[in-house]
């Protein structure tokens, strides 16, 4: 009989006060997954306390960076990495500040926060390197998300990483036969595939969510190939509830959670100690 492998639970740490993975955290991850290859290098921009990468990093053997703007997620990130015991380069830094530079990788090692177990981190070049690039990116105007907690703000305001500044990173780092992929509001779809087809990316396919089948989508996952000409697939819609009630999940959604198997550990911000937090004997 086929030996069947038991996913790890992945444990992730999180600012109670700030900006926590959801659900839609978990659908982009299911979407990714079909994607990815044994082998590939895999750059996450804004990566948040690191759910999205850490979770492709258990399932698939790729070799995993993550890019975080604000310092306090990046320490969470890799903090989330070494009790997962999972491998990952982790940079505090800000994508539109890496525009500029020439080799963010070796321009950044000063703010590296880095874990990988196995090896030492290599500089290694910047531009076309990664096989795959996938991200969570703000998409809300200030206007329809503003918020006085500033993590939030960060996270979820596209004003923090605008749309055209983010494909055009992406171009940057992507390999010539590269992958991107992401979520973004349905609403700025014509908008996302405007920009897309700017920097000659090709829509490889895309996946509508919806909360109910009689409301409207609340979220796009696309996937895009870079120089390159696929017939586009549009997937079947993913439908999160049959009923009315939050947990009234539907069947698919319910088996996206039970492979997920995450569980998060929410943390005050003033309980840790940021100093310390990535010492070994912090627990």
């Amino acid at each position: 009989m086929p030996i069947i492998k038991q996913q790890k639970l992945l444990r992730i740490y999180q600012i109670t006060q700030g900006y926590c993975y959801n659900s839609d955290s978990l659908f982009l991850w299911n979407f990714i997954m079909p994607h990815l290859h044994n082998g590939d290098k895999v750059l996450e921009i804004g990566s948040g306390s690191g759910i999205i990468g850490l979770l492709c990093a258990r399932d698939k053997h790729i070799a995993l960076y993550q890019v975080e703007k604000q310092k306090e997620y990046a320490l969470l990130n890799v903090k989330n990495a070494q009790v997962n015991n999972i491998n990952s380069h982790v940079f505090h830094a800000d994508c539109l500040d890496l525009l500029e530079s020439q080799n963010f990788l070796q321009d950044y090692n000063r703010s590296l926060l880095h874990y990988n177990s196995n090896q030492a981190f290599d500089s290694i070049p910047s531009q076309h390197y990664f096989d795959c690039i996938i991200a969570n990116p703000p998409f809300y105007a200030t206007q329809t998300f503003s918020s006085c907690n500033h993590f939030k703000n960060i996270a979820k305001q596209s004003s923090y990483l605008p749309l055209e500044s983010f494909v055009f990173f992406v171009k940057k780092m992507l390999k010539p036969n590269g992958t991107l992929l992401f979520c973004y509001a349905p609403s700025m779809i014509t908008k996302v595939l405007d920009i897309l087809k700017q920097h000659r990316f090709a829509l490889h396919s895309l996946r509508l969510v919806y909360p109910r089948i009689d409301k409207n989508a609340s979220l796009i996952l696309i996937c895009a190939k870079i120089n390159s000409n696929p017939q586009t697939i549009i997937l079947p819609p993913l439908i999160t509830h049959i009923g009315i009630h939050q947990k009234d999940n539907s069947r698919e959604v319910q088996d996206i959670y039970n492979k997920a198997m995450t569980y998060s550990i929410k943390v005050n911000y003033n309980d840790i100690m940021w100093d310390t937090l990535l010492y070994p004997s912090n627990p």
